[in-house]
C-alpha cells in the first residue's frame, strides 16, 4: 500500500500497468499461499529439525508447493483465475486514485521534507492524521468496489482443491457467485478484509508518527520507518486476511468450502474463533524457507 500522494493520470497509469504485470509473474505463489491460507495441505508433512535442534513436523515451502502443483496439473493451473485477480487489482487501483485525487492535499509535507524548523508539533500531527484518512478513505472504496472479484479471484484458485471448472473467467465467474449466493455473495468475508485494510493503515501511521518524532526526523529516516512500519503493521493484521479468505469460501459449492477441507462457518468471528483454538490463523506467514505443522504440535 503506498501513501496516496497526488500523481498525474499518465503516471499512475504507467504504475498500474507494471504492477499488474508483476501480479501476473509471481500469480502462481499469490495461488500456492492462498491455498494455504485456505488450509489445503497436498504433501503429507515429514520430521525434521529446526534451526535450534527441535524436531518438527515440516511442511513444503512456497516454492515446492507451486512446484507440486505444476507437476500435478500443468503450468496452466498454476495460472487459473489469473485474469480475475489482475482485473480485482486494476479496479481497486482505479477507485483508490478517485477517493483520494478528490481531496485536498497537504502543503505541511513539502515543510516537513525540507526539515523547516518552523513545523510545530501541531502541524506534524494533523499533516499525520490527514494522511491517515485520505489513506483510509482510499483504501475503504478501493476494498468495497473490488471486493466481488476478490470472491471471484479466491474462489478461482480454491477450484484448485476439488478439481472443479464452475468459476471460469471475470463475467463468468460473476454469473456464478450471483447464481449461487445471490447479492451477498459479492461480499462474503468484506468485514475482516476492510478491518484489516483500516487496521493496517492506523498501526502503519501511528508507529511512523512515533518514530519521526520521538527518534529522527530526517527525510530519509522517516522513509525507512514507514517502510519497516508497514511490515509490522501487515504482519498484525494477516490472521484477519486469513478470516476473509476462509469466509469467501465457507459453505458455497466448492470442495474447498465444505468438510472435511473447511468447517461452514456461520459468521467470521466463528471463523476466526475455530482457526484461533486450532492455531491456523497465521498460516500462510511464512511460507519462504520452512513451515511447521502448528496442528501437530498441541
Amino acid at each position: 500500500m503506498d501513501r496516496p500522494p497526488s500523481r498525474p493520470a499518465d503516471t499512475f497509469v504507467m504504475q498500474m500497468g507494471l504492477r499488474s504485470f508483476a501480479q501476473f509473474v509471481f500469480y502462481p505463489f499469490e495461488l500456492g499461499r492462498t491455498l494455504i491460507q485456505l488450509g489445503y495441505e497436498p504433501i503429507a508433512p515429514w520430521p525434521g529439525k529446526t534451526w535450534s535442534g527441535q524436531t518438527k513436523m515440516m511442511l513444503p515451502n512456497i516454492f515446492q508447493y507451486v512446484g507440486f502443483m505444476k507437476a500435478r496439473d500443468g503450468t496452466n493451473v498454476i495460472y487459473s483465475g489469473v485474469k480475475v485477480r489482475i482485473f480485482e487489482h486494476i479496479v481497486g487501483q482505479c477507485a483508490y486514485y478517485l477517493a483520494t485525487d478528490s481531496l485536498p492535499t497537504s502543503d505541511i509535507e513539502m515543510k516537513i521534507d525540507e526539515g523547516k524548523e518552523n513545523v510545530t508539533e501541531e502541524e506534524r500531527r494533523q499533516w499525520y492524521l490527514d494522511e491517515f484518512v485520505k489513506a483510509a478513505t482510499g483504501r475503504t472504496c478501493a476494498v468495497i468496489f473490488s471486493h466481488p472479484f476478490h470472491v471471484c479471484a479466491v474462489r478461482c484458485m480454491a477450484q484448485f482443491i476439488g478439481q472443479e471448472t464452475k468459476y471460469v473467467g471475470i463475467f463468468g465467474s460473476i454469473r456464478e457467485l450471483y447464481r449461487e449466493n445471490g447479492v451477498s455473495g459479492f461480499f462474503s468475508g468484506l468485514v475482516p478484509r476492510l478491518l484489516a485494510e483500516i487496521c493496517q493503515l492506523a498501526i502503519w501511521h501511528s508507529l511512523t508518527f512515533a518514530l519521526t518524532t520521538y527518534v529522527s526526523r530526517e527525510k530519509e529516516h522517516r522513509d525507512i520507518f514507514s517502510t519497516l512500519m508497514g511490515f509490522v503493521a501487515s504482519t498484525c493484521t494477516y490472521p484477519l486476511l486469513v478470516v476473509s479468505n476462509c469466509m469467501c469460501v465457507s459453505g458455497v459449492g466448492l470442495a474447498a468450502g465444505q468438510p472435511p477441507n473447511m468447517r461452514v462457518y456461520s459468521s467470521w468471528i466463528d471463523c476466526w474463533k475455530h482457526l484461533a483454538a486450532e492455531d491456523q490463523l497465521w498460516r500462510g506467514s511464512s511460507i519462504l524457507l520452512w513451515r511447521y505443522d502448528t496442528r501437530r504440535l498441541k
